[in-house]
């Protein structure tokens, strides 16, 4: 994995990446989105950012949770959180680390099922 920038704090841009890595499922309820691996609890979470009625999945999460090392995430974002989008129809993911890196992969989804593409991953295109 690489990145763009040296940003000052870098441990959740870096867990972030882990999560992307590891999701296997999504399960939304209400507003939140859950990224998480097999039935365990969640690796990360998102509050919807935007409305769109075209697909629940679809559309611009803020990062409220993410599993990992205990990070209050929420002192070090004081003016942007991470976020993540999804825009089905190309099949892309595109987002922030919250800090001074953006990221972008593709993904496939099958029922609640969701794989991002570990290529680019790989590649160091994430971050």
């Amino acid at each position: 994995m690489s990145t763009l920038m040296a940003c000052e704090n870098m441990e959740v841009e870096t867990e972030l990446a882990k999560v992307l890595e590891q999701a296997d499922n999504y399960t939304i309820e209400g507003d939140i989105l859950s990224l998480n691996k097999a039935r365990v609890a969640p690796l990360a979470r998102f509050k919807r950012v935007d409305e769109n009625d075209q697909h629940a999945l679809n559309g611009t999460w803020e990062l409220d949770y993410i599993s990992g090392p205990r990070i209050a995430f929420d002192g070090l974002f004081p003016n942007r959180k991470p976020e993540i989008t999804f825009n089905l129809p190309e099949k892309k993911a595109t987002g922030n680390g919250g800090g001074c890196n953006n990221f972008n992969t593709t993904f496939t989804i099958n029922g609640n099922h969701i794989k991002f593409n570990q290529g680019l991953l790989k590649k160091g295109i994430l971050f």
